[in-house]
């Protein structure tokens, strides 16, 4: 991963690092090696988004609560570049999966909770509260997360998909390859 400030938040914070080995444990190939860091990237400037609106946020594992949906959908917004007046993304595809690897995240964390690893910079005071805060956020994302930001995400890139002309091989490419077969 390229060293800059987003990858300083992302070494730094246990959830993300935790994000990042299950998908390298899920991935062996080395070509997925640089989609894992786009991934983990992707989740440190969501942090980073959620720190610019919430300054008591140490980690991502301190968002997990249902409350904070808005707070996600809000920093998912600013990451993928959403224009409010023109109802546009800059991004459309990140904010299109970022809701599954919001989900893959909470898993993570809920994981974590049940075993009770012991994770530097992760902790909580009541294991049943803190499970069922996850497992709420997640329901909402699962609910709610289309409806806030992916159905907007997949219509701004269909869109995009419409305006962008079709290339057709030009007469000349075709005559040549029928002479080769």
């Amino acid at each position: 991963m390229r060293a800059d400030s987003v990858s300083n938040v992302a070494k730094s914070d246990p959830l993300i690092c935790l994000y990042g080995e299950v998908l390298l444990a899920k991935h062996k190939r080395q070509q997925i090696a640089t989609l894992i860091s786009n991934k983990i990237r992707e989740m440190a400037k969501m942090l980073i988004a959620i720190r610019s609106m919430h300054d008591n946020i140490k980690g991502l594992f301190d968002v997990l609560k249902p409350e904070m949906f808005a707070t996600l959908v809000a920093a998912a917004k600013i990451i993928s570049g959403y224009n409010e007046n023109k109802k546009s993304f800059r991004a459309p595809s990140l904010a299109l999966h970022m809701g599954t690897n919001l989900k893959t995240v909470c898993n993570i964390a809920f994981k974590t909770v049940i075993e009770r690893k012991q994770i530097p910079n992760i902790s909580w005071e009541n294991r049943d509260e803190k499970k069922s805060d996850i497992k709420d956020l997640k329901n909402l994302i699962e609910a709610h997360w289309c409806n806030e930001i992916s159905s907007l995400a997949l219509k701004d890139l269909k869109e995009r998909q419409w305006q962008k002309p079709n290339r057709l091989p030009l007469t000349e490419d075709i005559l040549f390859v029928s002479k080769i077969y």
